[in-house]
């Protein structure tokens, strides 16, 4: 198991239950990328919410987005 920030999530995995998006992506490296939720801002000039997360490899800790 890797831990992002408090999730554990499942090494080598296509299908992560504790992936914000459930699907890993494939790294350079051959590892998967797991997503994890950070933080949500709300703009109040245009209405707008933004989200925000943190990716990272299960294999070489790159923490790149696919």
């Amino acid at each position: 198991m890797i831990e992002i920030q408090l999730t554990n999530h499942t090494l080598n995995e296509t299908k992560c239950k504790n992936c914000y998006s459930y699907d890993t992506d494939l790294c350079l490296c051959g590892g998967r990328i797991h997503c994890e939720f950070e933080d949500k801002v709300y703009d109040e000039t245009n209405g707008e919410i933004y989200l925000f997360f943190k990716y990272k490899c299960d294999k070489c800790g790159s923490t790149n987005r696919p």
